[in-house]
């Protein structure tokens, strides 16, 4: 542990609605209350390494703490403060979609949503279930509009629908095609809307792209070896909108 950390690992940081910051690791997750750490090991039914392993972090509407690691899901149900686990279960069509986690939120009508390499299931909480939307279509990443339209970053192409319950829209579809003002690739890795909503979307291997919403284009923002003022490379992983307006990239340069 470094400074009360359990592992010196942080992979997902979140600051909840009370100001509580959360560092999940890689093993473990920790609670910060601006003076001292404190480490929760997550009660894990499986294995201790890959159960305490965070992947992502999420607070709902509710304030409970939902928490992605390698072997389930859990949510943290502040309420009580226990761990209660969801996993899948071959027998139950009704448990946790198969694979790992890749993204997980709420649409604007508060239905949680989470993904794994095998669907996209809506969490039913009266029942404690998961009812699959879209099955062997990996979403990569899950991202809310201050309109309240959700954005799916897919390995197929980007989605979105309009504000409500996602299964209740059909969705419009942006793809990669031969037009150089479409998507750059089909796979999509980070998405943000900036302070104007104009929407940004990050690819693994195709730079950068903004999407102009009043034409469905996009403008290709992408590494040239020649410019020392272009993207530092091809690669995004995670955008940022700081406080001054200004958008940063993060890339594997």
């Amino acid at each position: 542990a470094v400074d009360g950390l359990s592992f010196s690992l942080a992979t997902a940081i979140l600051q909840d609605r009370q100001g509580f910051l959360w560092f999940g690791t890689t093993y473990g997750l920790n609670k910060y209350d601006g003076f001292r750490i404190s480490p929760a090991i997550l009660q894990a039914t499986v294995n201790l390494l890959s159960g305490n392993s965070v992947r992502q972090l999420h607070e709902d509407r509710a304030g409970d703490l939902w928490i992605a690691t390698d072997a389930d899901l859990v949510r943290l149900d502040r309420a009580t403060g226990s761990f209660v686990h969801y996993k899948h279960d071959p027998s139950d069509p009704s448990s946790l979609g198969q694979g790992s986690i890749q993204a997980l939120g709420e649409d604007s009508a508060g239905t949680l949503w989470i993904a794994t390499s095998t669907a996209l299931s809506r969490f039913d909480p009266a029942a404690g279930t998961f009812a699959p939307y879209l099955r062997y279509q990996p979403v990569l990443v899950f991202f809310v509009d201050r309109q309240g339209g959700t954005w799916l970053g897919m390995e197929q192409g980007l989605r979105h629908y309009a504000p409500g319950p996602l299964f209740q829209n059909q969705p419009t579809v942006y793809r990669h095609s031969t037009d150089p003002s479409s998507l750059s690739s089909d796979t999509v890795t980070a998405i943000l809307e900036d302070r104007e909503g104009t929407l940004w979307v990050g690819t693994p291997g195709a730079g950068l792209n903004r999407l102009d919403p009043s034409t469905g284009t996009f403008t290709r923002y992408q590494n040239n070896p020649y410019d020392p003022h272009s993207l530092s490379s091809e690669s995004v992983s995670c955008l940022l909108e700081d406080a001054r307006g200004r958008l940063w990239i993060g890339t594997d340069a």
